[in-house]
């Protein structure tokens, strides 16, 4: 997708806004990880694991797959890029302030 809704960006950003949902992230940045290593990692319950995961997984930050009884998980490089291009959008939206109009009734 190349632009992300405001319901999405909503998601998204709150996804981002959890400490261990971070740390989540950036543990699969190497690569692909068993929830078993997530959970040996963070020093959280497999149900805190599973209710961090299904929001990240809601917001498209990353994707799963069964292996036997386990889910592994890696990031979503379609939701990582969607969040890219939006960080970017904004930062070269970047203008000067404009001075005060005539019009503007605060100034």
């Amino acid at each position: 997708r190349s632009t992300m809704d405001p319901s999405q960006l909503t998601t998204t950003f709150k996804a981002l806004s959890d400490p261990n949902r971070l740390k989540i992230l950036v543990s699969l940045r190497p690569g692909s990880l068993c929830a078993c290593q997530i959970l040996e990692n963070l020093h959280i319950s497999q149900s805190t694991l599973s209710h961090h995961m299904q929001v990240l997984l809601g917001a498209d930050l990353v994707v799963s797959w069964q292996v036997g009884k386990w889910t592994h998980y890696r990031l979503n490089p379609v939701g990582m890029s969607a969040i890219n291009q939006f960080l970017s959008n904004l930062q070269a939206a970047e203008t000067p302030a404009p001075s005060p109009s005539a019009n503007c009734y605060c100034a």
